[in-house]
């Protein structure tokens, strides 16, 4: 899996910010075929392949515009439901499109149509720098600075940054080769 990140971090130190309308400089419109999706604390990032140009799609954005976005990447839509017992939001409701071939959930508050939070549970979608699941603990903390959570009544949970604008996640171990199983940014249901 990291290998796979490397040389797309190669092209991104001289990529850019794209905007609406780009062809994304080289490969043509945007496609399954030459964007890829990069997960990120506060949302998710188009990548461009061939030129390594970046498009962030932040929590905030319409519900219509994550899911056309992954939608994008993944070469096929969403499977949407709703969730009626989270109480990470006040409605109690969200909706979760999921792409079940690589584990990939995103959440939009049907309150206010805007996408709010990712949850990954399958090795293959990763950060710009390599992490997702099936990293190990030791790689993770290399990349990022890592803080247990201590309190949780999920076994192994670990936080980078802060609150929903960081990343969370769980490892299956205590140790330095425990690996991540799941990790999230945002607001999900994460049942305590």
């Amino acid at each position: 899996m990291k290998a796979m990140f490397v040389p797309m971090l190669a092209l991104l130190a001289t990529g850019c910010m794209t905007t609406a309308g780009d062809d994304h400089g080289h490969g043509g419109p945007p496609s399954s075929d030459n964007t890829a999706l990069a997960l990120e604390a506060g949302g998710v990032r188009l990548v461009t392949l061939a030129s390594g140009s970046t498009r962030p799609v932040g929590f905030g954005a319409t519900a219509a515009e994550a899911n056309a976005a992954v939608a994008l990447t993944q070469g096929q839509r969403g499977q949407e439901a709703q969730l009626s017992d989270c109480s990470a939001v006040e409605s109690g409701r969200l909706i979760h499109t999921s792409w079940p071939e690589n584990g990939l959930d995103i959440a939009t508050d049907p309150a206010t149509g805007r996408f709010v939070g990712w949850n990954v549970s399958r090795p293959g979608l990763a950060t710009m720098n390599g992490i997702g699941v099936g990293t190990t603990r030791a790689d993770l903390e290399r990349a990022f600075t890592v803080e247990m959570v201590t309190d949780s009544s999920l076994e192994h949970e670990f936080q980078i940054g802060d609150g929903e604008y960081g990343l969370s996640g769980l490892l299956d171990g205590p140790g330095p080769n425990a690996r991540v199983i799941v990790m999230w940014s945002g607001t999900v249901c994460q049942h305590r």
